[in-house]
């Protein structure tokens, strides 16, 4: 009989331990599910609002060329937002998809924001040069010519890195390469027009068209109808 005692005894215990277990069980499902909506709005509340940077913010562009554009979403792991493109301009640049298309002379800004929530946007200022071909002819007469070393981060000029000496926003003259017993140099014969014969000031751009940007040289020069620089002395343009 005391055999028996202990056999119920051990399996009222088991029972109750059982019955414990499952109880816990219970209320820890409740206490988990209860505090899942609570985090889930404790994380919404204080998950970081995503962030939106383009990629550059001035884009310098011939007109007839293309680019693509790109954002950066931070944080990385807020998923996909979706961005939409559009430029305030189409006269001056317009967008397809991804790709800018400039289209004439001027500037105007493109837009990116996100497909869902139009808080998170930035804006990017597109600069749209004319195609820097051909040195005006006709009106004009006599030359200033420089005799340069050009080289722009390490660039000579060439299909990608464009130079030109300019008068306002008029190209008038690229360079030209030139080559004496192994020494390379250029050599700019600049224009001047018929009813400004002399004090026209001339300066030098370079603009690298994988990089979409332009930069300006801090050398000038009056147009004088002399030359500047020698063989021996290059007027440096780096």
């Amino acid at each position: 009989s005391h055999a028996v005692a202990m056999k119920l005894h051990n399996i009222n215990t088991s029972s109750l331990r059982m019955a414990i277990r499952a109880a816990c069980l219970a209320l820890t499902v409740t206490a988990l599910c209860s505090c899942g909506d609570f985090y889930t709005y404790e994380e919404d509340e204080l998950q970081e609002k995503p962030t939106m940077t383009l990629y550059r913010d001035t884009i310098d562009i011939m007109a007839g060329d293309s680019c693509r554009l790109i954002a950066f979403i931070m944080p990385v792991n807020v998923g996909n937002v979706g961005v939409e493109w559009y430029s305030v301009d189409d006269a001056i640049a317009k967008v397809s998809g991804d790709s800018l298309v400039a289209v004439k002379a001027g500037a105007c800004k493109v837009v990116a924001r996100s497909a869902v929530d139009e808080s998170v946007a930035d804006t990017c200022l597109v600069r749209v040069m004319k195609p820097w071909k051909g040195v005006p002819q006709g009106e004009y007469m006599n030359e200033t010519v420089v005799y340069a070393d050009i080289k722009v981060h390490g660039q000579r000029p060439g299909e990608s890195l464009m130079v030109g000496a300019f008068v306002g926003e008029e190209l008038r003259a690229t360079p030209k390469l030139m080559n004496w017993n192994g020494h390379e140099y250029y050599v700019f014969r600049i224009s001047g027009r018929r009813d400004v014969v002399l004090g026209e000031t001339i300066e030098f751009r370079a603009f690298d068209r994988r990089k979409y940007q332009l930069e300006r040289f801090s050398y000038q020069v009056n147009f004088d109808g002399q030359s500047h620089g020698t063989l021996s002395d290059l007027v440096s343009l780096v």
